[in-house]
């Protein structure tokens, strides 16, 4: 299909639907478009590239048109907490939490915070794996993320599951979301978190030898994971003690209370015993996946209207349930004519 000229104007295909042009819409272009818009990092490249692939032109502006609005009504269908039912006997699930800024207009930054969850099964060499993820991103304070998740863990039965594990940064709002949402999850702070901690501190204890800094970081970070903490917490007590108020004082007692606070999470063998995993990064590839990859290009800048619709849409389509969610999409769109946003940015 050729765009058709009116009155000196180019008109896409897709232009019908708002009534600009007489003729029936193609539902299968309207979704191409959007799923076009979601996945390519710019509207002016998805533009050329759904046109390469459909032989229909569409302007950058119509496909943020049409991706902005699928996207606002998605938002809702996600509001409405009318998603599918979970499982009646939900399998082994591990979850996590984190968040990604991304870039606003004015130049400013936003953080997004996302929730992955994942099924648990064995993996080569007997490493616990996790596979059929799905993902809930949005812009939204901590104690508002708790709440929207609400669906995606009804949807999964993160909430009924008879064994849960949660793993985070540690940072204070990511677990609030276990003692809200799964008080009875096996909890640990991803282990490479904890590695940074303690080459950190290598540093400061052995500041100009770095195989010293080496041999003692990889010392206690093996007590840790095998053994668990109270070799590090006693070393840490220790230099604490007799390093005074200077530099390497200050460190030993600024780690020490890090790992204090959180030595609950710190159980690695007893993890790692009963298949879970002692990492976070399916957390944080979902960071990249889901909201990088997108909304973080080079000289892009988003309005903060905008960052919720397309994280809906990029929820929907990284967590492969894409044909489900559209078509609930679709229906909101042609019942309630889902307005387009009106405020624009470099995206």
């Amino acid at each position: 299909m050729r765009p058709a000229r009116s009155a000196g104007r180019l008109f896409s295909p897709l232009d019908r639907e708002l009534g600009l042009l007489p003729g029936k819409f193609s539902p299968l272009l309207h979704q191409r478009l959007v799923q076009t818009g979601n996945q390519v990092p710019s509207f002016e490249r998805a533009a050329e590239l759904f046109e390469t692939y459909t032989a229909t032109r569409a302007c950058e502006a119509t496909v943020r048109r049409y991706t902005e609005r699928a996207g606002m009504a998605m938002l809702e269908e996600a509001r409405s907490g009318e998603g599918a039912a979970g499982p009646p006997e939900p399998p082994k699930l591990w979850a996590s939490v984190d968040g990604a800024n991304v870039p606003l207009v004015g130049g400013g930054w936003a953080e997004v915070r996302t929730l992955v969850i994942g099924e648990v099964h064995e993996g080569p060499e007997s490493e616990p794996r996790c596979s059929n993820m799905s993902y809930f991103s949005r812009l939204a304070t901590a104690e508002d993320f708790m709440d929207l998740v609400e669906p995606e863990v009804r949807r999964r039965g993160l909430d009924r599951a008879r064994e849960v594990g949660f793993g985070s940064d540690g940072a204070t709002w990511c677990q609030r979301f276990p003692e809200r949402w799964c008080p009875e999850a096996v909890r640990g702070l991803d282990f490479w978190h904890a590695a940074g901690y303690v080459h950190d501190f290598s540093k400061v204890l052995w500041p100009t030898t770095e195989g010293n800094q080496q041999w003692w970081a990889q010392g206690m970070l093996h007590d840790l994971k095998h053994h668990g903490p109270w070799r590090l917490l006693r070393s840490l007590a220790g230099w604490a003690a007799i390093g005074g108020r200077g530099k390497l004082g200050k460190a030993a007692v600024g780690t020490l209370g890090y790992f204090e606070a959180r030595e609950e999470l710190l159980d690695y063998p007893s993890l790692r015993a009963a298949g879970w995993p002692i990492g976070t990064g399916a957390v944080e590839s979902a960071n990249k996946l889901v909201v990088e990859e997108r909304m973080k290009g080079t000289g892009m800048h988003w309005g903060e209207a905008h960052v919720n619709p397309m994280l809906a849409l990029r929820n929907a389509q990284c967590s492969r349930r894409w044909d489900q969610e559209w078509a609930a999409t679709a229906a909101r769109l042609t019942r309630e004519r889902t307005p387009a946003l009106s405020i624009h940015a470099k995206t």
